[in-house]
Order: C-alpha cells, then structure tokens, then sequence
C-alpha cells in the first residue's frame, strides 16, 4: 500500500467508525474490498450467497460486509467502538494469515 493509500484509509476508517452512517458508507466497502481475495482463493465472493462465506469471515466480520446489509436506521447513531474495530482487524489479519501458510 502507497502511503497516499494508507492516509486515505486510515482517515476513512477514523471518519467511519465514528457514526452508524460512516459505518455503512464507509467503512463498509473498504471492508468488503479487503476481504474478496481472501474469499477469491477459496472460490467464494461476497455476492453469491454462499453460508460458507460467513464462516469464512466469522459472525462480526459478515455482519459488516454482508451485501444485503440495511442502511442505519439512525445515521448519527454510534458506530463501532475500539473493541469492534479490534475484533474486525484481528480477522482480517487471520484471513491474511491464511494466505501467508497457504504459501508455505
């Protein structure tokens, strides 16, 4: 990642997780973006509706970068705390993991 790309992301995560709306808007599809080449390598895509890519993602993960995913119903609702961010980083990181092994 350039880091043009890094600031760019880390001021979209900073402005997303401050509100339902940011969230949804944007967070969201930097997620789903994250996640496709990990679900790609085991044959699965966000889009399909395979239960295997909940499993694949884990139950908070899914929840976020699900494609039927309704809009906040409150926009200035809260968004996500330290703690949910964590979790979400951390499975990333095992999806990321994964490839690293795959590769050994």
């Amino acid at each position: 990642m350039l880091p043009s790309q890094a600031e760019r992301f880390d001021r979209l995560v900073r402005a997303g997780v401050r509100h339902s709306e940011g969230v949804h808007h944007q967070l969201r599809p930097l997620l789903a973006e994250a996640v496709e080449p990990a679900l790609a390598r085991r044959g699965l895509s966000l889009e399909e509706g395979d239960p295997r890519v909940r499993d694949a993602l884990g139950g908070e993960l899914w929840e976020l970068v699900r494609p039927d995913r309704p809009r906040p119903a409150d926009p200035w609702g809260p968004g996500m705390d330290r703690g949910e961010l964590e979790r979400i980083v951390a499975q990333l990181e095992a999806l990321s993991e994964d490839r690293r092994e795959a590769w050994r």
